[in-house]
C-alpha cells in the first residue's frame, strides 16, 4: 500500500492511500451550512456565480476531475476549466495528477478569511485618500435616491453623525413600524449620542412618544406634509411613504439653511 503527500498553494495537507484520496478534518468541519448559503457567502467575498458552485462542490465532492464537476454542477466543462484556473490563481483550489488525469481540490475554506482580511488591508491603505477626494469634491450639490427599508437604514444611519440637531416634519405615523427591526438598533444609537431631536407632527397624530432625546410639537394636518422631511448638518432627507419607501437625500447647505428656517418658523407656530 503506497502512501504520499501532497502539497497546496494554501499549505492544506491532503493524503491518497492506494489511490483514495483522504482530506484534512477541519475540511469536513466546514461543511455545517447549506448549499445555498454557501454560495450566497461566497458571492459576498467577490466569487463570480461559476467560481462559488464549483468551490462549494468541490467541497462536497473532494478530488475531482473537470469532466465530473461538469456533470455535477451541470456547467460546461470549458467554463469549469476556466473557473478553475481562476481559483487556483485565487489559492482557493489545488491539484495533482493521477494517471495522466488532473484531480482538483478545495483549500481549507480558512483561505476565505486570508482573502477578506487582504481585500480589507488594501482598502484601508486607500481609504484616506478616498475621503480626501469625496472632501474635496466641487459639486456644491450632491443628490441620491434611495430606495425600501435597506435605503432608510442608509439614510438613518447617516443621521447618526449629525453634529446638529436633527428636525422632522410630516406624517410621522407609526414612526417605528414603519421603519422596521432596524429601528430598536437605531433608538438605542440615538440613546447612546448627544443628538437631540425635533419633530413637528400632524396634531392628529398626539401620542405617548417616547423617542429618545426628542421634543414634540403639533400642527394642523393642512401645515404638515405628507411626506417625511428631516433636516440636519448642510442635509435634507425627504421621505415618501409607500410599501417601499423612496428617499432623496439633498446636500447643500443653502438648502438645508432654507428648510431649517421653516421649520424654526412652523416651530413657533405649533403647539406642545
Amino acid at each position: 500500500m503506497g502512501l504520499y503527500v501532497v502539497y497546496y498553494l494554501s499549505k492544506a495537507v491532503y493524503l491518497s492511500v492506494s489511490g483514495a484520496i483522504y482530506h484534512h478534518k477541519p475540511y469536513i468541519e466546514f461543511r455545517v451550512l447549506t448549499y445555498t448559503m454557501d454560495l450566497q457567502a461566497l458571492k459576498a467575498i467577490g466569487l463570480t456565480d461559476v467560481e462559488a458552485k464549483i468551490y462549494a462542490t468541490l467541497l462536497e465532492l473532494g478530488a475531482s476531475t473537470s469532466g465530473t464537476l461538469s456533470k455535477k454542477t451541470k456547467i460546461h466543462r470549458r467554463t469549469v476549466y476556466d473557473a478553475m484556473e481562476r481559483l487556483i490563481e485565487k489559492g482557493l483550489v489545488g491539484f495533482m495528477k493521477r494517471n495522466e488525469k488532473r484531480y482538483y481540490l478545495a483549500v481549507n475554506p480558512k483561505r476565505l478569511l486570508e482573502i477578506v482580511e487582504k481585500e480589507e488591508d488594501e482598502l484601508q491603505s486607500i481609504l484616506p485618500a478616498l475621503e480626501q477626494r469625496f472632501a474635496g469634491s466641487k459639486t456644491e450639490e450632491k443628490i441620491m435616491l434611495l430606495e425600501g427599508r435597506k435605503g432608510l437604514k442608509q439614510a438613518l444611519k447617516d443621521q447618526l453623525t449629525s453634529k446638529t440637531d436633527i428636525f422632522i416634519m410630516g406624517d410621522i405615523g407609526e414612526f417605528g413600524e414603519w421603519i422596521g427591526p432596524y429601528f430598536q438598533h437605531f433608538r438605542q444609537a440615538i440613546q447612546r449620542s448627544n443628538i437631540q431631536y425635533r419633530f413637528l407632527a400632524n396634531e392628529t397624530d398626539r401620542r405617548a412618544h417616547t423617542f429618545p432625546n426628542s421634543s414634540f410639537r403639533y400642527l394642523p394636518r393642512q401645515y404638515t406634509s405628507p411626506s417625511i422631511i428631516t433636516v440636519y448638518d448642510n442635509k435634507v432627507i425627504m421621505t415618501v411613504r409607500a410599501q417601499s419607501p423612496i428617499i432623496l437625500l439633498i446636500e447643500n447647505s443653502t438648502i438645508a439653511e432654507s428648510y431649517r428656517n421653516n421649520f424654526e418658523f412652523l416651530w413657533k407656530k405649533a403647539k406642545p
